[in-house]
C-alpha cells in the first residue's frame, strides 16, 4: 500500500510541477525539470549542482543533465502512474504472482508450525534447558595457548552462577520481595 500511495504522490508532484511549468514557461511551450528547478529555486539547484559534482563530476553532468532535461511533470508523472497503478489495491494477480505470493506466505509461517510439530511431538521448551545459553567448550584450549590454567565446563558454570549471585539484578530483588536496593543511591 505504501508503494500505492507514493505513486499518488508523485502524480501530485507532476501536477504541481506541469501548474509551476505554465507560470515560468514564458515563450517556450515545454520547459525542462532543469529549468524549472533553477527558476523555483536557484539557491537550491546551485548547492545541489556543487555537492554532486565534488562527489563525482561524471555524475552530474553526463547523468544528472541528461535526467534533468525531460519535463518534471513527465520526470514525476510516469513513475507516479506506474506505481499507482502496478501497486493498486484489489488488481487481479497472475498465477505466477499468486504463487510467489504463497511462497512467501510460507515462509513466514513456517517458524510456527515447526513450533508446533514440535509441541505435537513432545518437545516442550525448557526454562532449565535454554539452548540459547552460550557454550563454553574449547575455552581450556584457548586457555592453554595463552598459558593459564585449564577450567573444565562444571568450574566455568559454577563461576558464572557465582557471580550472578555476587551481582543481583532488580529482578531478582524483587522475586525476592526484599528491599534490597539496586542501582544508583538516592
Amino acid at each position: 500500500m505504501f508503494l500505492f500511495y507514493f505513486g499518488w504522490f508523485l502524480m501530485v508532484v507532476a501536477f504541481a510541477a506541469a501548474s509551476a511549468e505554465t507560470i515560468v514557461s514564458g515563450p517556450a511551450l515545454i520547459v525542462s525539470a532543469h529549468d524549472l528547478w533553477y527558476a523555483v529555486s536557484a539557491k537550491h539547484f546551485t548547492i545541489s549542482q556543487i555537492r554532486i559534482e565534488r562527489l563525482s563530476p561524471n555524475l552530474w553532468n553526463p547523468v544528472l543533465t541528461t535526467v534533468l532535461s525531460v519535463p518534471a511533470w513527465f520526470l514525476f508523472g510516469v513513475p507516479g502512474v506506474g506505481l499507482a497503478w502496478y501497486c493498486r489495491p484489489g488488481r487481479v494477480l497472475t498465477p505466477e504472482e499468486k504463487e510467489n505470493h504463497r511462497k512467501y506466505a510460507e515462509g513466514l509461517f513456517l517458524l510456527d508450525e515447526l513450533a508446533k510439530e514440535g509441541r505435537r511431538n513432545g518437545y516442550i521448551y525448557d526454562d532449565d534447558n535454554d539452548d540459547r545459553m552460550p557454550d563454553h567448550s574449547g575455552y581450556d584450549i584457548m586457555a592453554a595457548l595463552e598459558g593459564m590454567p585449564a577450567i573444565t565446563d562444571e568450574e566455568m558454570q559454577r563461576g558464572i552462577v557465582s557471580m550472578l549471585d555476587e551481582n543481583p539484578t532488580f529482578d531478582d530483588a524483587i522475586e525476592r520481595d526484599d528491599k534490597t536496593h539496586i542501582g544508583p543511591a538516592k
